[in-house]
């Protein structure tokens, strides 16, 4: 993936990993990166596990896991390793 450095873009791509960033609105840069790097290096299931990250799922798990941490219903870390 390659994608400008700005908004989400930096939260999602880890640079070396995933993909690559770049200035935003740098049109050569762009090209450089096109036409230099290896995207075989990428590991499909590395980029994968990393876009798991922000599925909906996980993003809902968080979500309420904050809800009930602030309402204070979370779970104690000790009944939660238990009941797994």
């Amino acid at each position: 993936m390659i994608a400008a450095a700005a908004g989400g873009a930096l939260e999602t791509v880890l640079p070396g990993e995933t993909g690559v960033l770049v200035p935003e609105n740098d049109a050569d840069a762009m090209a450089e990166v096109l036409r230099y790097t290896d995207f075989d290096r990428f590991q499909p299931r590395v980029i994968r596990r990393n876009a798991e990250r922000f599925s909906t799922a996980a993003f809902q798990s968080r979500l309420c896991s904050e809800v009930d941490r602030v309402a204070g219903y979370a779970v104690p870390e000790p009944a939660l390793a238990r009941a797994a």
